[in-house]
C-alpha cells in the first residue's frame, strides 16, 4: 500500500519540484510530497500495532558477527566449489542468537538496576534516568518482556515471609529483600539467609541484615 502512495504523491511530485525550482514554482509540489510522506508515516505507525508486526529475536553474539564476515569473504572470494563450504558456517551464524545462554540475573554497572529473568519475562527494578538505556538493552538483546520487579512476588515458586522472599533461580536459592528485613521473623530471616547463596536488596531503605 505504501508503494502506490509513493508512486502517486512522492516520486512524480519530486520530479516536478525539481523541474520547477528554477522558476520558484516548486512550493505546491513539495506540499503534495509532504502529504504523501505523512501518509506513509501514518500507515507505518498503524501497521506496527498489528499483533505480529514486530518479532523480537535475541541479539547475535560478537563471535557470530566475526564468523559471518569470514564466511562471506570465503564465499565471495573463492572461485571454486570450495566456497560452498562457507554455507554451513553462515547457517550456524543465523541460528547463533538462540545458542547463547541468557543470564538469569542482571545487574547494572552501578548496581542501581537489577533484573531477574523468569521464562520470557525480565523483572526489573524501577530504573532511574541513567539506567533506562541499560534496561532497554537487556530487553532488546535477549528478546524478553519487561515487567515490574514487584510482580515477581506473585511467582508460584516464591517463598515469602513478610518482605523477605526466597526463590530458586537456575538451581540456586536467591534471597530478595523487597522493603525491609524487620518485617520478617528472626527465625525465618536466619533460615532464609542460611539457605540462600545470593542476596539481592531491592528495598528502598536499609541494608539487608
Amino acid at each position: 500500500m505504501a508503494v502506490p502512495i509513493a508512486a502517486i504523491f512522492i516520486m512524480p511530485m519530486g520530479v516536478m519540484a525539481l523541474l520547477t525550482m528554477p522558476f520558484h514554482l516548486e512550493a505546491g509540489f513539495l506540499q503534495v510530497m509532504r502529504y504523501g510522506i505523512s501518509s506513509i508515516n501514518a500507515l507505518a505507525e498503524w501497521v506496527t500495532h498489528f499483533p505480529i508486526a514486530q518479532i523480537a529475536i535475541p541479539h547475535a553474539p560478537a563471535w557470530a558477527m566475526l564468523a559471518y564476515g569470514v564466511s562471506l569473504c570465503f564465499l565471495c572470494l573463492i572461485r571454486s566449489t570450495w566456497r560452498l563450504a562457507a554455507l554451513p558456517g553462515i547457517a550456524v551464524v543465523v541460528v547463533s542468537p538462540w545458542l547463547v545462554t541468557r543470564p538469569d540475573i542482571f545487574v547494572s554497572s552501578d548496581a542501581a538496576l537489577i533484573g531477574v529473568r523468569r521464562g520470557q519475562a525480565l523483572y526489573l527494578t524501577k530504573p532511574g534516568f541513567m539506567q533506562k538505556g541499560a534496561a532497554q538493552k537487556w530487553v532488546d538483546d535477549f528478546s524478553l518482556k519487561a515487567r515490574a520487579f514487584d510482580d515477581l512476588r506473585h511467582d508460584p515458586e516464591m517463598d515469602c515471609d513478610g518482605d523477605l522472599c526466597l526463590l530458586n533461580v537456575a538451581g540456586r536459592d536467591v534471597l530478595f529483600n523487597f522493603v525491609g528485613p524487620h518485617r520478617a521473623s528472626t527465625t525465618t530471616r536466619t533460615a532464609f539467609c542460611a539457605r540462600s547463596l545470593i542476596k539481592i536488596n531491592v528495598a528502598p531503605r536499609g541494608p539487608l541484615s
